[in-house]
């Protein structure tokens, strides 16, 4: 029996001899942020945009979709970029990739709005184990503020499991 339902209304689990096959989705999570975050300094700070996922097979892809909005530099000859990162089990934390560089640049003190960078990525983690992933971003000049999320706006990060 793969299939077992109880309760009013029905619940229906399935038992861990279930296979999908490859490409299914198994499970999908979300995260988002609406929160304000600048900086003023090039060392990697979080975005607040995270969200995690515990995959059931190790064969499993995680497909990410994130979008940071609200992307903006403020003042001097700043510029902006993002990353992505994940970490298993609560390790450290590594990179998945810089999906955004020198946001906002224009050579000059005025402000930028940008808006949105979106990053999408099939991740291999290897395991069953809870994996974090997350967007942080820098003032890559190193001199003035950049920021996230400016006048609240939403940045959204969806994770999918996929079977391997």
């Amino acid at each position: 029996n793969i299939l077992s339902v109880t309760g009013s209304p029905a619940t229906a689990t399935l038992n861990e001899n279930v296979v999908f096959p490859a490409g299914h989705v198994i499970q999908v999570t979300f995260g988002s942020t609406s929160t304000e975050v600048g900086s003023t300094n090039n060392t990697y700070k979080d975005t607040g945009l995270t969200a995690t996922i515990t995959p059931s097979s190790q064969s499993s892809k995680i497909a990410i979709f994130m979008n940071v909005n609200g992307i903006q530099k403020e003042t001097g000859n700043a510029y902006l970029d993002l990353k992505a990162v994940y970490n298993v089990d609560g390790g450290s934390f590594t990179d998945i990739a810089q999906f955004g560089a020198r946001l906002g640049m224009t050579n000059d003190s005025s402000k930028n709005n940008v808006g949105t960078c979106a990053f999408n990525h099939l991740l291999s983690p290897n395991t069953t184990l809870a994996v974090i992933v997350k967007a942080q971003f820098r003032s890559a000049a190193n001199n003035s503020g950049v920021g996230v999320q400016e006048a609240s706006s939403t940045s959204t990060l969806m994770l999918m499991e996929i079977a391997g």
